[in-house]
């Protein structure tokens, strides 16, 4: 079997309770995407959240009030994201 490109879209498929693909059907048509992007979007975003996680472990990243610039204003934001979603 040749190997896939890392760039190609390929099918899967996946089993989810009814009351889960409701609710991911519910926060697709919120957030304007179709139910597919919405199912890559979280799986993405949650990546995105763990890199961030470990690297806040490893004590690599300390946000403060007065971090500057516009990375550190980004992950600022997203730091307040990710804490008011957890809770």
């Amino acid at each position: 079997m040749p190997q896939r490109r890392k760039t190609e879209i390929v099918q899967v498929n996946l089993r989810l309770r009814e009351e889960l693909r409701q609710r991911l059907s519910r926060e697709a048509e919120k957030s304007g995407r179709s139910f597919n992007q919405e199912l890559v979007h979280r799986l993405e975003e949650s990546f995105r959240v763990e890199s961030l996680e470990k690297v806040m472990e490893r004590g690599m990243v300390e946000v403060t009030t007065a971090t500057e610039g516009a990375v550190g204003k980004m992950l600022e934001m997203y730091l307040k994201d990710l804490t008011e979603t957890k809770k």
